[in-house]
């Protein structure tokens, strides 16, 4: 895609949704999120963010942590430790696994690449999520775009 197109396409249809405004606790077991309104990409790399702040919250108190958040969080959180697998409505599936942290503000995200590209436009129903450690309280965030 040319960078002029898709800096329009960023300008002016990109969202993030939250999938969880309750955040949830998840663990081994996949646990199913069925959307009320399907979800689309207008990027082939839109990805998921969880939200694990919670799981944290007492690191983020000591000035030392951003010093060496990075080292600390691979240690409790290996990559790889969480999945998803997004549904179209066809009931394909793509996988997205844990490649890296991303830091907003006050808030600590585990970042979800798909294994493979993702159709532009294409409409998905559900998200199955799964983690190799218990995580409380996380929430789940859809960018479907990437710069």
């Amino acid at each position: 895609m040319d960078t002029l197109r898709k800096l329009f396409l960023i300008t002016f249809f990109s969202k993030s949704i939250l999938l969880t405004p309750i955040p949830i606790d998840i663990g081994f077991k996949w646990q199913e999120i069925i959307f009320p309104e399907p979800i689309s990409a207008i990027d082939q790399r839109a990805a998921f963010y969880v939200d694990i702040s919670s799981v944290f919250q007492d690191f983020q108190e000591d000035p030392l942590f951003f010093l060496d958040r990075k080292e600390l969080l691979l240690e409790k959180i290996p990559l790889s430790t969480i999945e998803i697998s997004l549904f179209d409505e066809e009931g394909r599936a793509i996988l997205f696994k844990q490649q890296s942290f991303a830091f907003q503000e006050d808030k600590i995200l585990v970042r979800l690449n798909a294994e493979e590209k993702i159709k532009v436009g294409e409409k998905y129903i559900k998200l199955k999520i799964r983690s190799a450690k218990d995580l409380q309280n996380i929430s789940i965030i859809w960018k479907n775009y990437n710069l």
